[in-house]
């Protein structure tokens, strides 16, 4: 650096202006007057930013992990897949219905059209499966 410059750090000149304050420099920058360290924002009081409140949390019913209420959803869909409890009403029965309706589509597609199944159609029947057993349906 240059011999200004470090006397601007060692607090023989002002910071803002370039003035000279004195020969008993304290080691640490220095302002000549509150005019300057206002130009300069040193007199402004720093913003605090508000705490943010926690969040409570709620135990997962399959593991016990402690996640918040709104990310109970995304924890249950993303490692409880097929273990959400199933409610024993009209919809419950027209998606068991419409579980076994797909397999038995997809599988006679796979019949008929003289092509064995693929890999992701392989997939979706194995995961229909397994949801209509969880689901207490006849796979």
């Amino acid at each position: 650096m240059g011999e200004i410059a470090d006397m601007m750090l060692s607090g023989e000149l002002c910071e803002a202006c370039g003035g000279y304050i004195d020969e008993h420099a304290e080691g640490i920058p220095r302002y000549c007057s509150k005019k300057c360290a206002a130009d300069r924002g040193a007199l402004q009081r720093p913003v605090k930013k508000p705490i943010p409140q926690k969040v409570a949390k709620v135990h997962c019913p399959q593991c016990g992990k402690r996640v918040t209420q709104a990310g109970l959803a995304d924890h249950m869909r993303a490692l409880h897949p097929l273990a959400r409890p199933l409610v024993e009403t009209e919809t419950h029965a027209a998606v068991v219905k419409a579980l076994a309706e797909l397999i038995v589509i997809t599988e006679q597609h796979a019949i008929f059209s003289d092509t064995p199944l693929a890999p992701p159609g392989r997939e979706v029947v194995r995961r229909a499966r397994a949801a209509l057993a969880a689901a207490g349906g006849q796979p």
